[in-house]
């Protein structure tokens, strides 16, 4: 009896054991066919790529037309961090992506124009004023509300990266200033025109650190959005220029130089053609015309 009851329990016992394998198999599988499905999801949406074991995005517009030398690359991983034994949350989701530090956060830039000029010891504010972060839209994954945000506040440093550069080039009768993350330039006498980068990360650090003096009211959200404008068009510039001359032996240059000959273009249209405007002369001129408009 001893010896059947043994042989019985030991029975059970490998019945038990390959029943919890099977089960934590299937877990497994299943597991690793929603991460699958939720890859092939983020494929649709973002330009990856597997280098070695791991797999990378990119965040940047150089596909665009960006010349901004920031990677902007991003990491797909596995979210193990709940137990699939428990009861799964709605939220939950088998993948997550991991952002550059320098772009966590939101971020975007303030353009303001003011009357009297404050001291230069006042300049460089990190945070002028905290703009809540984008709330993720019903039914959309929530990498992709992160892989946005971690996006704009790429754009938005390429905007005030070139914007800086330009105001250290260009050659004006009043200088431009940049100090921190601010740029000042002076339209009219008098008058100031302030483009600031404010980036807020997440951690509570920042959030603390958020200026109380200022307000939003001052901001001109139509410079802004005109920005954001203006740099797309420099990318489609940049496509644009690289397009071979049609035929092939015409020579290499713009395609609206190359119809300058055929359409008998004249002195003033060819100079009108090679005259390559900044961002920064081109928002100044938006402002003087706002700020005449308001007069």
């Amino acid at each position: 009896k001893k010896k059947s009851l043994a042989g019985a329990a030991q029975i059970l016992l490998k019945g038990a054991e390959r029943l919890s394998k099977s089960v934590a198999e299937n877990q497994e599988n299943k597991r690793q066919r929603d991460f699958n499905s939720e890859l092939l999801r983020l494929r649709q949406h973002w330009k990856l790529r597997k280098v070695g074991d791991k797999i990378l995005g990119d965040l940047s517009y150089r596909s665009a037309g960006s010349l901004f030398l920031h990677h902007g690359t991003f990491e797909v991983i596995k979210n193990t961090d709940i137990d699939l034994d428990k009861k799964i949350p709605e939220d939950y989701c088998p993948l997550d992506v991991q952002i550059p530090s320098d772009l966590e956060g939101s971020a975007f830039i303030k353009v303001s124009i003011q009357k009297q000029a404050p001291d230069i010891g006042d300049l460089g504010t990190v945070n002028l004023f905290k703009r809540p972060m984008p709330k993720s839209k019903p039914g959309s994954p929530h990498w992709q509300t992160k892989l946005e945000t971690a996006q704009n506040v790429l754009l938005c440093k390429e905007i005030f990266a070139q914007l800086s550069r330009e105001a250290v080039q260009i050659k004006s009768q009043i200088p431009h200033i940049v100090v921190k993350n601010q740029i000042i330039s002076q339209p009219f006498p008098g008058l100031q025109l302030s483009i600031s980068l404010c980036h807020s990360s997440n951690d509570k650090k920042s959030q603390k650190s958020a200026a109380e003096k200022q307000n939003p009211e001052d901001h001109l959200y139509v410079l802004e959005h005109n920005l954001h404008q203006l740099i797309r068009e420099c990318h489609k510039q940049t496509l644009s220029s690289t397009v071979m001359p049609h035929p092939a032996s015409a020579p290499f240059g713009h395609k609206r130089m190359r119809l300058a000959g055929p359409q008998a273009f004249d002195k003033n249209e060819i100079s009108s053609l090679q005259s390559n405007e900044g961002l920064l002369e081109k928002i100044i001129k938006q402002a003087k015309h706002i700020f005449l408009r308001r007069r």
